[in-house]
């Protein structure tokens, strides 16, 4: 049980890494019209 927890733990951080990046670098696109972090 621990084991498939893990996983689906690993699936979803792996996702939203994507979409974390995706979002970032649409702000530093201005795509999404507000300023980049940096």
């Amino acid at each position: 049980m621990n084991n498939i927890n893990k996983n689906i733990t690993h699936q979803y951080s792996e996702k939203n890494n994507k979409i974390t990046s995706c979002i970032n670098s649409l702000n530093n696109n201005g795509g999404l019209g507000l300023k980049p972090a940096h």
